[in-house]
């Protein structure tokens, strides 16, 4: 019959017999060919788990040093990275305040104080009204009508009101000394931050704090400086920043409620930094927080502090580090590879090669982790075979070619 057909009739049956020819290649190749696999040996081995975060350098003992006195600089004694002393002056203001302004800061400061010192008196007269007030609800009390002569409380007599009066204005006379603490406290606060406004606008040195060395200089002769309030502090770069040498270069970490139970103090640490590269620095986890205080997107997070064993002037506050902590170690345990187990039906598996050579999963129970090797507790034993690595991903056959 395909004698009658025309030339391009004929090409056309000819390509379609040739596409059924390769198609079925296809599908018997892709029904008979055998995956393949990569497989590893269970075997005995060592296992080290760490924990493993990013953080920040926090060194402890860095001061900001502000200016004291609105004005300008009038002279600088010291440079970076320059060692000074307890009490060493670092740069003199000239104060920029007027008569006025001066004469006005300290008339809110004496104003202040008199506050306090009237607050104090107060107290005093407070007290003598308790003590005044005690004396008469305690002799009433003991006296006949509410008291046996053994000393005991005639509770039926005390309902009265001509006892339970006494003994209230007793008791308001207490609260109101009390209370008075509080306004004595309030009024000190006053008197210290009118002191501060008032040496803001006169002349000023500014010492050191402590012995160490001066980093951040930001400030030169003729620059204008402020006294930063409560509420600029946040944004106000301070003049430069005095660091003590003998503290430990701390880095915080804030590591997740799982890892951070495995986490404790003394274990070691590996460290590496951003900024200083093919250097890895060793350390100590120094501190781990019992309470939180982050919790982003319901992850909770608690703060691991490391302490690392160098001080090295390259490490500076504020630097990026990437922490490994090792929080386990163990020796002749059962191993895997990591990529070897698999989630399975609300666990672990691996997967063996059975007899007729189908992958089939295995439950397994899992220790530790770490070094790319995973803990078996149990499931398998040493020498079985596991698959580590799939070279295509039927592990059962799909009924269709594509």
């Amino acid at each position: 019959m395909i004698r009658k057909f025309s030339r391009k009739k004929k090409i056309i049956v000819v390509v379609l017999s040739l596409l059924l020819i390769v198609a079925g290649f296809l599908i018997w190749r892709h029904f008979t060919k055998a995956p393949k696999y990569t497989l590893a040996a269970a075997k005995f081995d060592s296992i080290v788990e760490t924990v493993s975060e990013t953080g920040n350098v926090t060194t402890a003992g860095a001061i900001p040093i502000y200016s004291t006195t609105t004005g300008m600089v009038e002279e600088v004694f010291v440079k970076n990275d320059e060692d000074v002393l307890e009490n060493d002056i670092l740069f003199k203001v000239k104060s920029t305040a007027t008569k006025l302004e001066q004469d006005t800061a300290l008339s809110a400061y004496q104003t202040s104080k008199n506050t306090l010192e009237a607050a104090k008196s107060t107290q005093l007269s407070l007290q003598a009204d308790m003590f005044g007030q005690w004396d008469i609800f305690k002799e009433l009390a003991e006296s006949d009508d509410f008291e046996t002569e053994a000393g005991t409380p005639k509770y039926n007599n005390r309902a009265v009101p001509e006892f339970h009066i006494p003994e209230k204005d007793w008791l308001a006379a207490e609260a109101n000394y009390k209370n008075q603490e509080k306004v004595i406290n309030q009024a000190a606060t006053k008197v210290s931050a009118d002191w501060r406004a008032y040496q803001a606008t006169q002349d000023s040195q500014v010492s050191a704090h402590i012995d160490g060395q001066i980093k951040n200089l930001s400030v030169a002769k003729g620059d204008l400086v402020s006294v930063p309030t409560a509420l600029t502090l946040a944004n106000t770069p301070p003049a430069l920043v005095l660091v003590n040498n003998d503290v430990d270069t701390i880095i915080k970490l804030n590591i997740n409620e799982t890892d951070a139970n495995k986490v404790r103090s003394g274990q070691s640490v590996k460290v590496e930094f951003d900024a200083i590269s093919g250097k890895i620095f060793s350390g100590k986890v120094d501190r781990v927080d019992s309470l939180t205080f982050s919790v982003s997107q319901n992850v909770v997070k608690f703060a691991v502090y490391i302490k690392l064993d160098d001080k090295l002037d390259l490490i500076k506050r504020g630097m990026t580090a990437d922490v490994d902590i090792t929080v386990a170690s163990k020796d002749n345990v059962l191993t895997v590879p990591s990529s070897a187990v698999k989630p399975f039906k609300g666990g672990k598996a691996v997967r063996v090669i059975a007899d007729n050579g189908e992958i089939e999963f295995i439950p397994v129970e899992v220790g530790s982790k770490g070094g790319g090797k995973v803990e078996i507790i149990s499931g398998i034993k040493a020498g079985d075979q596991v698959v580590v690595t799939l070279a295509n991903d039927q592990v059962e056959r799909s009924s269709g070619l594509f």
